[in-house]
């Protein structure tokens, strides 16, 4: 894999953007590949599409589209994009947040890693054993719920489904699982979806990266309450 492709959704994040996108210019700015940054925009209410468009204009390694609200929708928006607009031969994709929390450090580990053990699908995941990230108890205690009851459920024996994704799209066919939830559920649902395929998963440590602006979008109680409930949707096959 030479290709990297990010699908980056973007949510009321104008104070870091300069950051993220002066972050992606340097780190591929002396590569021989053909890679693409995808920001999708979806219902900021700060500035960010019109901060985006400014700071990548001229750089046709830059798409900037828009989507309805919502982290899912964000995604589905961009994976389709992605399948329809772009080369996927030899390439990676990478769905990452705009501030870039983990830098690149999942990016170079799953690199070198799938130099000896090919994998169709890499999570970048703060409760690998060996990631450096700091996460509330409140988190930590809502994630292990929210995991052992994707084991339960469909036997998905995942620590963390909320951190980075990285497909390897010569082994993976991203229309099969493009989700259809609107909330940050859909990372879990891919994973749902790859597993069923038989596509291999595997879990990747992760360092993260201050940034300008560490403030996150996410309301960890009602995000989580969405989260849970189209679990439990999904489990009945019921239309979100």
């Amino acid at each position: 894999m030479t290709n990297s492709i990010f699908l980056i959704p973007l949510y009321n994040k104008s104070s870091s953007l300069q950051q993220t996108v002066e972050l992606l210019k340097k780190k591929f700015e002396n590569t021989d590949s053909r890679e693409k940054f995808l920001f999708v925009e979806n219902g900021s209410t700060d500035g960010s599409y019109e901060k985006i468009l400014s700071l990548t204009e001229g750089d046709s390694r830059f798409h900037v589209i828009k989507s309805k609200k919502g982290f899912g929708i964000a995604i589905r928006t961009g994976m389709n994009y992605i399948n329809e607009n772009f080369s996927l031969e030899n390439s990676l994709l990478i769905l990452t947040a705009s501030d870039l929390p983990f830098g690149f450090s999942d990016l170079e580990y799953c690199l070198e890693l799938d130099e000896v053990n090919q994998c169709d699908i890499y999570l970048g995941s703060k409760a690998h054993y060996l990631s450096e990230v700091e996460r509330t108890l409140t988190r930590t205690i809502l994630s292990n719920i929210f995991n052992t009851l994707l084991k339960l459920f469909f036997g998905i024996r995942l620590n963390d489904t909320q951190g980075t994704c990285l497909i390897d799209l010569d082994r993976v066919d991203i229309a099969e699982i493009i989700p259809k939830s609107n909330s940050f559920f859909s990372t879990a649902e891919i994973c749902i979806i790859a597993s069923r395929l038989g596509y291999q998963i595997e879990e990747i440590p992760v360092i993260h990266e201050k940034s300008i602006n560490d403030k996150s979008t996410v309301n960890i109680f009602s995000d989580s309450l969405n989260m849970f409930k189209e679990l439990i949707l999904f489990k009945l096959n019921k239309n979100y």
